[in-house]
């Protein structure tokens, strides 16, 4: 139940703010996590905004690290905050996370 996708006067405003212009490259990023909240914001309220879940996401991610390099049968893994402290680290090939979905970029 996604709502209508942002117009193109929507994002053009959003990727013209000043504070958003290092992260001008990410707009692919930025602007569906921006339409994931509208979305839960349609659906829960004022609720959606309170960023908080149950466990601490990052946390999980790293206490299963090893596991998970050993069931992808990959010879390392990184587990990453977002957003990243250096916007221009992100592969140009990344998804953005959203709470509740991490993504993985191979590399």
């Amino acid at each position: 139940s996604h709502g209508a996708p942002f117009d193109k006067d929507f994002k053009r405003s959003m990727t013209s703010l000043p504070t958003l212009a290092p992260f001008k490259h990410l707009a692919k990023l930025i602007l569906p996590f921006a339409q994931y909240c509208v979305d839960d914001f349609l659906v829960r309220g004022a609720e959606a905004f309170e960023l908080g879940m149950p466990f601490e996401e990052g946390h999980v991610l790293t206490e299963t690290l090893p596991f998970l390099q050993s069931l992808l049968s990959l010879p390392s893994l990184q587990v990453q905050a977002w957003p990243p402290t250096d916007p221009a680290s992100v592969p140009k090939r990344a998804q953005a996370p959203l709470p509740g979905r991490p993504t993985v970029t191979l590399g």
